[in-house]
């Protein structure tokens, strides 16, 4: 129910932005994003982790303010996740195998970044950058098991139960990035790198004193359009 709610509030802004001011441009942006957590407590050198690949789906708005400066308001579904586990190598015929347990997280989440964007264009082109602060929302999260080896065995799959005390659903971030874009009729087509900075905790176990907080790289490309 929360996450309909904040689709709709979102899609009506940005229909009502868009009939209130006459060159609002709207885009569409698919990325890969290369996650990982940052560890903090006093275990943390208990935990090795590794970044996982996921995926991020955008839909935005940029309504300009002045000539080079936007603010860019959006709505996006995408996926984090890290891997955590305790490797142990043996040799066998001077070839290094790797053996051992870990644990992959993945949790998709909605998320809401309200960003400001600074333009520089020509007549061809241009580059821009983007910053600003970002909600989410958690909707499912995943927990798989496996074997690390030549041959990835999987061990189990567990939906992880989001409404449990240790873990945090909403999520405060940071945005920023960086794009350059052609200009294609009244289209832009464009790539963009961003980063993505959690500041509330994942997860907070206060017996084994671990805390986990999303970082994330994204590259992506898409299109913008003016109406």
């Amino acid at each position: 129910m929360k996450i309909g709610k904040i689709i709709i509030a979102s899609i009506l802004f940005l229909g009502t932005t868009n009939l209130a001011i006459s060159q609002v441009d709207l885009g569409v942006k698919a990325s890969v994003l290369f996650s990982n957590v940052s560890v903090d407590g006093i275990n943390t050198s208990f935990v090795e982790k590794s970044s996982q690949e996921g995926f991020d789906i955008a839909l935005y708005g940029a309504i300009p303010v002045t000539e080079q400066i936007s603010f860019q308001p959006s709505i996006s579904y995408n996926q984090k996740g890290f891997e955590v586990g305790q490797g142990v190598d043996i040799n066998i015929f001077n070839i290094d195998l790797p053996i051992g347990v870990s644990a992959v997280t993945e949790i998709t989440y909605v998320q809401i970044p309200l960003l400001g964007r600074y333009e520089l264009t020509g007549e061809k082109g241009g580059v821009y950058f983007l910053a600003g602060p970002s909600v989410a929302h958690a909707t499912k999260g995943n927990l798989k098991t496996k074997i690390d080896s030549i041959i990835d065995f999987n061990l189990t799959n567990t939906d992880l139960d989001l409404n449990n005390d240790d873990y945090n659903r909403f999520e405060f971030a940071a945005k920023l990035g960086t794009g350059a874009f052609l200009n294609v009729g009244s289209a832009k087509l464009f790539a963009e790198v961003d980063y993505h900075h959690g500041f509330t905790d994942l997860l907070a176990d206060p017996i084994l004193d671990v805390r986990l907080k999303n970082r994330a790289i994204g590259v992506g490309a898409g299109l913008q359009f003016r109406f």
